[in-house]
């Protein structure tokens, strides 16, 4: 008996050790980023960037999908109250080392806040989303296009990502802010072309230029 127990420890042992590893798959591989998930939403960013025709300036994707049981209504209405890039730069590896940045701090909640956004929810000036679907928006960088992004000699590019989203069901009022500082990219960079009937936001400064003219 005791040979027998012996025996069949051995034989667990052996199958323990040789079953095969199963290889990680890469985070980079995958075609999109995710940036955020909660009751009400997911928020995902396309590993690609973009250019618009007659635009000097590159921009990124984004997708928002109504995870929650009710139509979805967010606020794309501003280029400062949405997930924007906010800084790029090369990099040896994925991962950001020393962060030195500046950006604008991100709206809070406040019940002047919620009440407009459930009254713009009722009266249909939100962006709405059906439950399960996604819509897509592009959010444009300020200052650099393809030209700049391609001259990086970098194996890795980091675009990062500020800002927010406020999303509401009617009942319900989130903000959400992005879960990861950065989204990362191999290189050479995938690019795009943005769709003439995109949903376009535009950069904050731009609709600071056009308010002041």
């Amino acid at each position: 008996m005791r040979t027998m127990t012996v025996a069949l420890g051995m034989m667990l042992l052996c199958a323990c050790v040789n079953r095969p590893s199963v290889p990680r798959a890469d985070p980079l591989d995958s075609d999109w980023a995710d940036f955020e998930r909660s009751g009400l939403a997911e928020v995902r960013i396309e590993r690609r960037l973009y250019m618009r025709p007659g635009n000097p300036h590159f921009l990124i994707r984004v997708r928002v999908t109504n995870r929650g049981d009710a139509v979805l209504g967010v606020d794309l209405r501003d280029g400062g109250t949405v997930l924007y890039p906010n800084q790029w730069g090369g990099l040896s590896e994925p991962e950001r080392g020393i962060i030195d940045e500046a950006f604008t701090k991100p709206h809070t909640l406040t019940s002047e806040l919620n009440a407009r956004l459930t009254a713009d929810y009722r009266s249909g000036a939100l962006t709405m989303i059906p439950v399960g679907g996604s819509i897509d928006y592009f959010r444009e960088f300020n200052a650099s296009g393809r030209d700049d992004i391609d001259g990086t000699d970098s194996p890795y590019l980091f675009v990062s990502i500020k800002g927010q989203l406020l999303l509401t069901d009617g009942v319900r009022v989130q903000n959400l802010l992005p879960a990861a500082d950065s989204l990362y990219l191999r290189t050479p960079v995938a690019w795009g072309t943005v769709p003439a009937s995109a949903r376009v936001v535009p950069d904050w400064w731009t609709g600071v230029r056009r308010r002041r003219d």
